[in-house]
């Protein structure tokens, strides 16, 4: 079974996201730059955005998109 590096997620105000790792590690992920992409769009929605979850392997807005644990390692680092 592939390990679930993502242990929590959390929403803050002006589309930050924290995301807290099985390492012990977090980051702050600024979603706002993502919004005008037509995959994220529905989390201009207040109420969709703070739905966040994860399963440990994504983060999902249920209903709206999600983000691999691949994707959020790459937009925190840019790589």
């Amino acid at each position: 079974m592939k390990e679930r590096p993502i242990k929590a997620v959390q929403t803050l105000q002006d589309y930050t996201l924290r995301v807290e790792f099985t390492s012990g590690n977090s980051v702050l992920l600024n979603m706002d730059r993502m919004l005008p992409k037509v995959r994220f769009m529905e989390l201009k929605n207040p109420a969709v955005w703070e739905r966040a979850e994860t399963d440990g392997l994504f983060v999902r807005w249920p209903g709206a998109c999600e983000l691999s644990f691949d994707e959020v390692v790459s937009l925190v680092t840019g790589f």
